[in-house]
């Protein structure tokens, strides 16, 4: 970065001020923090200042209350503030805390035992999915201002989470200015200033950990929590990464594992998601099922930004040929002439193919299992709640819901009467007709696909309910689609099989 090196009159450049500054607010050295913030200030901007102030509060402090009141502070008052940061308390725990949630995200460990953790852990899984806005709305107005300011700088949550939990952070200020303390230079840049963040300086974490990292008049008088743990987590990984060690380095490894396994290329099988569906925007993309024939297209799992922040999730199936496209645009159009469940089908030109998105009904998880078959080579398929119909338990509940989708299907000719095929929020919710192309086959029994004993109770159903379903055939019969020939033959065929 062109700024951090510029030069300074004393020969050193903004960089190196950097470091001393936040080297010197750990140990409390207020003439050395007044010197080098003033550098700081004048030969780099007012606002460089104001964020490494903001850096300190945050990484050095812990202190939510004082970052905030920085962020806001007129450029007229960031001498006084550098007194307040280099004099009050000290204390590393939000760094070591970051670390250890990200190594127990990383690693998927059950830390309900330790709601603080717990939270940074669900913190650190929304960051490393870029989920911005959940993150703003846990910090809050202020807070959100904050996250903005120090360019979603992780520790902003960091602190958030720990000043909650933590009473001993939330200590009274020392606000006090000493007019005659003279801001003081070091004829010697020391050693503990030039570690692994400085150009030339010392390489390793051991160095800073006994060196750049020493704070005096500590909030906690003896080793932080989370402290070893973290300092073992980046010793580990400094011996396998090297100079690859760093948390943003850690995060990069990370979010590239979760697109593999989001993608199945952790499985091995390249064609597990089409690369066409990542470029167009869509992520989260999980297969729902092995493919039964070799001829169907492949159905997905996916969510997509929108302009408007919201996440929403999605049901591709593709891609299809032109011929497919056309009966599922015809079965949206019967739909919504007899006013029937839909879920917003559309058909979309992807890469120069078409696909069909529709409305996902669930709030589908990451649940995955890996499996594979005489079709597919090994790949994750979708493992996680769905929104299948369960007729063995729910059909009474169910029953007029399935059965219009059962009317609906045979009226448009569709094939597949699976129970996958018929899918609900809820027992009590409407039930969606879906994989129902119009492929205008013959009118066959009404009834789904049951084993003996749903079998037996669907005709007892029918029984009860004939009446009701006839007064919905008449209403069909009534609607604009009956001019149309083909559909006033098949709804008078299935009249007869109701009356």
């Amino acid at each position: 970065m062109a700024f951090l090196r510029k030069q300074t009159p004393d020969g050193i450049n903004l960089g190196m001020c950097y470091s001393i500054f936040q080297k010197c607010v750990r140990r409390c050295m207020l003439e050395e923090c007044l010197y080098y913030g003033n550098l700081i200030k004048t030969y780099g901007t007012p606002n460089s200042l104001r964020k490494r102030l903001v850096q300190s509060c945050l990484e050095d402090m812990c202190h939510w209350d004082l970052a905030i009141e920085i962020s806001k502070c007129g450029d007229d008052e960031l001498e006084k503030y550098v007194y307040i940061v280099a004099k009050n308390k000290k204390t590393h725990i939000s760094a070591w805390a970051q670390r250890v949630a990200l190594d127990k995200a990383i690693k998927k460990k059950d830390e309900s035992h330790n709601p603080e953790l717990a939270q940074l852990v669900k913190l650190t899984f929304l960051d490393v999915k870029e989920d911005y806005g959940a993150i703003r709305k846990f910090l809050g107005p202020d807070g959100s201002k904050l996250f903005t300011y120090m360019g979603k700088e992780r520790l902003v949550w960091t602190v958030k989470v720990l000043w909650e939990s933590r009473s001993i952070l939330k200590y009274p200020l020392n606000r006090s200015i000493d007019d005659k303390i003279v801001p003081r230079k070091f004829d010697t840049i020391p050693e503990w200033c030039r570690d692994k963040h400085t150009v030339g300086g010392k390489a390793g974490y051991q160095f800073f950990f006994d060196n750049s990292c020493v704070m005096n008049n500590r909030v906690y008088s003896s080793t932080e929590d989370y402290e070893m743990t973290c300092k073992m987590i980046y010793l580990t990984e400094e011996a396998k990464y090297g100079n690859k060690a760093r948390t943003k380095h850690t995060i990069e490894r990370w979010r590239e594992q979760l697109k593999k396994i989001s993608t199945g290329a952790s499985t091995g099988a390249s064609d597990t998601v089409p690369k066409q569906l990542i470029d167009y925007g869509y992520y989260d993309i999980i297969q729902i099922q092995l493919l039964t024939r070799k001829s169907n297209p492949k159905v997905y799992f996916c969510t997509q930004d929108k302009a408007n922040g919201e996440k929403k999730k999605y049901v591709l199936k593709g891609p299809i040929n032109v011929f497919l496209a056309q009966n599922i645009r015809e079965t949206e159009r019967v739909k919504k002439i007899l006013d029937q469940p839909h879920l917003n089908v559309k058909i979309l030109k992807i890469s120069g193919e078409l696909w069909m998105r529709s409305d996902s009904l669930i709030d589908y998880t990451n649940d995955v299992i890996t499996k594979q078959s005489k079709l597919e080579s090994t790949r994750n398929i979708y493992n996680g709640p769905n929104a299948n119909c369960n007729f063995k338990k729910n059909l009474d509940k169910q029953f007029m819901g399935v059965m219009m989708a059962v009317l609906l299907k045979s009226l448009v000719g569709a094939n597949d009467w699976a129970e996958r095929n018929f899918i609900t929020a809820a027992p009590h919710s409407k039930v969606y007709s879906v994989d129902d192309h119009a492929k205008r086959d013959p009118i066959k029994e009404l009834k789904p696909k049951l084993n003996k004993k749903c079998s037996e109770q669907w005709d007892t159903l029918v029984e009860k309910h004939k009446q009701e379903i006839q007064d919905v055939l008449e209403k069909w019969v009534k609607t604009d689609l009956v001019e149309e020939s083909f559909y006033e033959d098949r709804l008078e065929v299935l009249k007869k099989l109701m009356s």
